[in-house]
């Protein structure tokens, strides 16, 4: 939907990006050559953002350019102010909360002229007649794909928030937690579904989905969900209903709780072969074959690789889950569809930019899994997938970066050990986090104890004899600049051979 934005705030947006992907410095040529634009333009560019957001910093030098995001806004309130100040994006929002506007009408809430109104809806229905959706005019409504139009607000009111704002004007948030908290209560005590990965974000995401859902549902628009309602499930809920449903949930925002209404609030977590949460997933194993064999082969598949790699996957049953409950998921997940802030194709493409072999297997078996499943093989999705698989198997980074981000350092001095313990004072301050740094101090020093080491480098104060495959550096008695930028430099040439291992 970038589309939507001007070409300058486009090609803004694109830069920021890029060089949010590098996390480095990139030169201007750089830039132009990837951006198809002139180093004039994106020199204008660099300008205007450092004067129009301070909390996007844009550094320039003699490695060339680079960004810095302020740490208490952080970069999705840039796409945020993008989305509040461009006008199509201020028309669909209107038109969620009133849809009996005229042009006319809009134009003056908008401080638009109707002509401009007119020709910002014809680009809406261009763009939304591949997903069958379409603005009316006078009155002006947002009808068509009903499905879409929901995933559409979902994410729109995702970016253009935080889990700290309520957007929804003229609705109560506090009705919404009631109601929702009785819902997720009901769950945990009269159904199988899980409820211990309940934490504020998938709460948000939840309350977010209903809000939606409710006030979509109140103006009349309805998602068709035939093929996945069942006569079995309307005398299970009336059932419910009558006995065992809290009252506050009977009838909520003046509707009466019927199945209908349940499906219309709930459908993405009622479909046809969803199962959220480890028991679940394993009933539905024992009765669908294809859906058994799938999961069967990203078991094998990630446990072969975590062997490969020699990294555990700590609940490894809740990683298949999760994976499995966010496939069926994805189409109405706010987290799989974006407008502007595509974060979890940047997530990804940290994790490629950093450890390519990693990535490039991991998005081999997802995709093969996603065949399995007869799933279409729609990039966004995998990246999402990823990011879910990534961040559930919490120790696969940090114990990469063990590997192959941190390097020891060994400081030797033929001055005295104290003398030896002062350079490891004082690099510790100077070097980078990541790098661990150690004295020799025994009484015998010998090169065959010194090449077995696992130290990544050696520091001494005299020259050493040679130690083959062992790097090894020499200063002075007393580090210099110059010393901490040799230092430093060969650190770097070490990591750069560790990543370089991975895809070997």
């Amino acid at each position: 939907m970038r589309d939507f934005l001007k070409s300058t705030d486009n090609r803004r947006l694109s830069l920021i990006e890029l060089l949010l992907e590098a996390d480095d410095w990139m030169t201007i040529a750089e830039l132009s050559k990837q951006l198809n634009s002139s180093t004039r333009a994106l020199k204008e560019d660099i300008n205007f953002i450092r004067n129009d957001d301070p909390n996007i910093q844009i550094q320039t030098g003699p490695k060339g350019i680079r960004i810095i995001s302020d740490y208490s806004t952080g970069i999705q309130d840039y796409y945020s102010g993008l989305l509040r100040e461009t006008l199509p994006f201020q028309i669909l929002e209107e038109l969620f909360f009133n849809e009996s506007l005229s042009m006319s009408e809009l134009g003056s809430i908008l401080q638009s002229s109707p002509s401009t109104i007119c020709r910002t809806i014809d680009q809406l229905n261009h763009h939304f007649s591949a997903y069958d959706c379409r603005i009316e005019s006078n009155p002006c409504r947002f009808v068509g794909n009903e499905r879409y139009i929901r995933n559409y607000y979902r994410a729109y009111f995702k970016e253009v928030s935080t889990v700290f704002d309520w957007p929804f004007r003229d609705y109560e948030e506090y009705l919404f937690d009631e109601m929702l908290n009785s819902v997720i209560a009901f769950l945990a005590k009269f159904s199988d579904l899980e409820t211990d990965f309940v934490d504020f974000a998938f709460y948000d995401i939840v309350k977010t989905m209903i809000t939606v859902n409710i006030i979509r549902y109140k103006q009349g628009h309805l998602v068709d969900t035939r093929d996945e309602e069942s006569l079995l499930f309307k005398a299970f809920f009336n059932a419910l209903k009558f006995f065992m449903l809290p009252k506050n949930i009977k009838e909520f925002e003046g509707l009466s709780i019927t199945s209908e209404v349940v499906y219309q609030l709930f459908y993405p977590y009622l479909k046809k072969n969803i199962a959220i949460g480890i028991e679940p997933l394993n009933k539905l194993r024992k009765k669908n074959p294809t859906v058994n064999l799938s999961v069967s082969y990203l078991e094998t598949y990630l446990r072969n690789f975590s062997e490969q790699m020699e990294i555990d996957i700590p609940e490894f049953d809740w990683l298949i889950a999760s994976l499995y409950g966010t496939t069926y998921l994805e189409d109405d997940d706010p987290n799989a569809f974006y407008i502007l802030y595509n974060r979890n194709k940047l997530f990804a493409q940290h994790v490629k930019h950093q450890y390519p072999m990693v990535y490039e297997t991991l998005y081999t078996g997802i995709v093969e899994y996603r065949k399995r499943l007869n799933k279409p093989l729609h990039e966004d999705k995998i990246y999402l997938l990823l990011y879910t698989l990534i961040t559930i198997w919490n120790n696969l980074l940090v114990e990469l970066h063990e590997r192959y981000q941190k390097v020891s350092l060994l400081v030797i001095s033929d001055g005295h050990f104290s003398h030896a313990k002062m350079i490891q004072n004082l690099l510790s301050f100077e070097l980078r986090q990541n790098v661990t740094i150690h004295t020799f101090h025994s009484p015998e020093i010998s090169v065959d104890k010194l090449k077995a080491s696992d130290y990544d480098l050696i520091l001494s104060t005299f020259k050493l004899p040679d130690l083959k495959d062992k790097a090894t550096i020499i200063i002075e008695h007393y580090p210099r600049v110059h010393d901490i930028k040799r230092i430093e430099k060969l650190l770097n040439c070490i990591i750069e051979d560790k990543q370089q291992q991975l895809t070997k």
